[in-house]
């Protein structure tokens, strides 16, 4: 449990860092060769850019805005950008963290989906069910974490019913975990590696 909670405070630190390093990027972009790759991918034409203002968001899907200045038009364009750290010595990266009842509001989860999510996800321990007499000695000894249940462990029609749930709302659910539904929303998704030991980002 003390490696999990080191390596989610070194994960989340690290991408602090990053998002930090593609703020000073972007600002800099005059002088930073990828940061003018990016701003030709978002489709600016270089020649034309006056001033770039990026700043870092918080709570948001969206880690670094920028805002563009573009001489002709006089006109400030913004751009939302979601930055996901990609290391090869990075076990995970989290696309979206909140309490299970925060998706119930987002998506009308049914109270049974609700339920197995939780047990999917620890906020119910498997050893709450034990002591309520939900699931058996037998079954709980043959948990794989005694902290969570699996997908696989649960019954086939349980299993079946939380996967149709997923199926039928797919696009609204990747559509709110990738890009977000507030007026933050991402435009574009930023995938970097940063090099803790060298302090880069590339």
């Amino acid at each position: 449990m003390n490696d999990l909670v080191r390596i989610g405070s070194e994960t989340a630190k690290g991408g602090f860092a990053n998002e930090d390093k593609i703020v000073k990027k972007f600002n800099s972009w005059k002088k930073d060769k990828e940061a003018k790759k990016w701003l030709k991918i978002i489709g600016y034409n270089l020649k034309k850019i006056k001033k770039v203002e990026a700043i870092k968001l918080h709570g948001h899907k969206t880690d670094v805005q920028i805002k563009v200045l573009v001489t002709l038009k006089k006109a400030i364009s913004i751009q939302n950008i979601s930055i996901k750290k990609a290391n090869n010595d990075a076990d995970y990266n989290q696309i979206d963290k909140r309490w299970v009842k925060s998706y119930k509001e987002m998506w009308e989860i049914p109270q049974e989906i609700i339920k197995m999510l939780m047990i999917f996800t620890g906020e119910i321990s498997p050893k709450q069910l034990l002591k309520e007499r939900k699931i058996t000695k037998q079954k709980y000894n043959s948990l794989r974490d005694k902290r969570r249940f699996f997908l696989d462990e649960f019954n086939n029609e349980r299993r079946e019913e939380l996967l149709t749930f997923f199926r039928k709302n797919k696009v609204l659910i990747v559509t709110d975990i990738i890009k977000g539904n507030d007026k933050f929303a991402a435009n574009w998704v930023l995938v970097t590696r940063y090099d803790t030991k060298k302090d880069e980002t590339s």
